[in-house]
Parts: structure tokens; C-alpha cells; sequence
């Protein structure tokens, strides 16, 4: 699976502390390994981000992403819990 990044999710990278910067890095390696990982507790989204899905970095940080096709997934946005989804 390859990974793309969307501008609003590098903006948002660059804003997270660097502790979470280094435990998404560890998450990303889990994700591209092993997507069903479950580590990641990746899943479906709805409401405003229905088509999306979710894993986890830490308990209060998550990425959200699309599929855009088999082979290609792009990571949207970054940030916590209530960032994300208030």
C-alpha cells in the first residue's frame, strides 16, 4: 500500500508535538506492515467524514484517511480527538 500525504495534513504534522511526530512515525510503520493491525484500531467513519477512516497514534490523536484506490491510501488530517471531530 502506498501512502500519500494531503497539504492540510503536512501543515497539521508540522504543529503536533514532536512526542506524537515520533509515535506517528511508529504507527505509520504498523500501518504500511499491516493496515488490520490492531494497534491502529482502524475504522469507518461517518457523519461529516463518512468515507473516511481512522486509526489511532495514541489514546487522543488520530489520523484520518481515504482509500483512492487499491494500492493508494492518502492520509488527510492529524490531530485529537476533539479537534477532529467537534
Amino acid at each position: 500500500m502506498k501512502v500519500k500525504f494531503s497539504k492540510e495534513f503536512i501543515k497539521l504534522y508540522e504543529k503536533i508535538p514532536n512526542e506524537i511526530q515520533e509515535k506517528f512515525e511508529e504507527r505509520l510503520k504498523i500501518f504500511r506492515e499491516d493496515i488490520n493491525s490492531p494497534y491502529l484500531k482502524v475504522h469507518k467513519l461517518h457523519g461529516e467524514w463518512d468515507g473516511y477512516h481512522s486509526f489511532n497514534v495514541t489514546s487522543d490523536y488520530r489520523v484520518i484517511f481515504e482509500y483512492l484506490d487499491k494500492e493508494h491510501i492518502r492520509l488527510s488530517v492529524i490531530g485529537t480527538h476533539s479537534q477532529l471531530y467537534e
